[in-house]
């Protein structure tokens, strides 16, 4: 019997980086009202992520940002009839790595990307993002436009841009004992060994009669959904957007 639901954000629920449907949100309310367990998965921070829901306050749903390292859960106020999202547990980079590694991108892996960037919009914000338990490493700059992304987007797949530099990121970065994926479709993910998806499985009550189902985009190879696949009674069903989870949705758990 399936009664829990973990949905990663990007590509399953909304378009990278944007705002949910209403028909997303209806999907959501109506699996919770159901009896189902609830939950998102991102590589992204709690503030992506919230602004992402547009709005969505629901009991119920609880929130994993930075790949789980993190748990959110809505909070309700009986004094003032208020709600907001409260962290429950999270663990972090150790301060002294956090700064090596932000050295090492800044002064000898970004500037390495030089002949790539040139046929690139121009850099626009952060380029690294601290999520406490991961690093975002972004060559385009986490405010770059959507059109910029998806400039971006296709030369990353006429060119395996990101492909070829995580070689050399996972290879330097191996020795400090951290993890290096694809993060989205703009960006690297970088964390310590284990501090991947699978970190939020430790706080999920599953089992072989009730298998946890969980619904991804990035299940190719070195894509921060690939994690998932092969873990011990997970489910792991792929989606390319929205409207394709809203299908899967009503037909493998609803049975609509």
């Amino acid at each position: 019997m399936i009664n829990k639901i973990l949905f990663d954000l990007d590509g399953p629920l909304t378009l990278p980086r944007q705002k949910m449907s209403p028909e997303i949100k209806e999907m959501i309310l109506e699996l919770i009202s159901l009896g189902y367990e609830v939950g998102i998965v991102t590589g992204s921070g709690i503030d992506y992520l919230t602004e992402q829901l547009d709005g969505l306050i629901c009991e119920g749903l609880k929130l994993y940002p930075c790949n789980g390292t993190q748990e959110w859960v809505r909070m309700f106020m009986l004094e003032d009839n208020t709600s907001k999202w409260v962290r429950s547990y999270a663990v972090e980079i150790d301060k002294k790595e956090l700064e090596q590694i932000t050295r090492y991108l800044t002064f000898d892996m970004f500037p390495s990307m030089e002949d790539d960037l040139k046929y690139l919009p121009p850099t626009c914000g952060d380029i690294i993002q601290n999520r406490g338990s991961m690093i975002n490493f972004c060559p385009i700059g986490r405010k770059a436009s959507w059109a910029d992304r998806e400039i971006f987007e296709d030369y990353d797949k006429i060119t395996s841009f990101r492909n070829r530099y995580l070689k050399e990121l996972k290879i330097k970065l191996k020795t400090m004992g951290y993890d290096v994926v694809l993060g989205g479709v703009t960006s690297f993910d970088i964390y310590p060994y284990g501090w991947d998806k699978t970190y939020v499985l430790q706080h999920l009550k599953y089992s072989e009669l009730n298998p946890l189902v969980f619904i991804g985009n990035s299940f190719y190879v070195n894509g921060n959904d690939a994690c998932m696949l092969n873990q011990k009674n997970v489910i792991c069903l792929s989606v390319s957007h929205p409207e394709e989870t809203l299908k899967i949705v009503n037909e493998f758990i609803l049975e609509k």
